[in-house]
């Protein structure tokens, strides 16, 4: 079986409800490069409505009521997670690369990501098949862009001339256009 399993390209991302490292709630996404199809996706979640109004309400009755309503709710319970939101995306992607051989016989052999290479160490160290990195280009051009406006502003600010004058200048128009290179 296992030498029937297909090695194929995928992108991997995560994102979050909100904004920042303080949501509750994230998901980690496996997207075939080939097709833009959606392979597999896991929800992670601190957070559970039945728990946050129903669990509160009967907790403050009395604990024994609080602990038969729970032992009802578990398996309907919306909590799955429990750590913090930063490292959701990384949960999610040794979730999915698990997964990925036996419950839908393809292996994420090569991932296209963004410049954050934890949830791609964290693959690597589960073993479970080689897995290769690929840049995003369109993540290299922005920091391509960001880098060089930060040395042209950190140059002015200590006013220390980049290029000097006339033809050779680093200026807004020659920034695009390094940029441009990547796309």
């Amino acid at each position: 079986m296992e030498d029937t399993v297909p090695d194929i390209c995928v992108s991997y991302d995560g994102t979050w409800m909100k904004r920042g490292h303080m949501s509750r709630i994230g998901i980690g996404c496996v997207i075939d490069v080939m097709t833009g199809l959606v392979l597999d996706a896991e929800l992670l979640s601190t957070y559970c409505h039945m728990c946050e109004t129903t669990g509160t309400w009967v907790k403050g009755n009395t604990p024994q009521r609080y602990d038969a309503w729970y032992d009802e709710h578990r398996a309907d319970c919306c909590i799955n997670y429990a750590s913090t939101s930063g490292n959701m995306e990384v949960v999610a992607a040794e979730l999915l690369w698990a997964r990925s051989v036996d419950n839908h016989w393809l292996r994420y052999t090569s991932m296209l990501s963004d410049g954050d290479a934890k949830a791609f160490v964290k693959v690597q160290q589960l073993g479970i098949y080689p897995v290769t990195k690929e840049e995003c280009i369109n993540h290299v051009s922005k920091r391509m862009d960001t880098s060089l406006r930060n040395v042209v502003a950190d140059c002015s600010k200590r006013n220390i001339p980049l290029g000097g004058r006339g033809t050779g200048r680093l200026t807004k128009e020659t920034m695009d256009k390094l940029q441009t290179y990547y796309d």
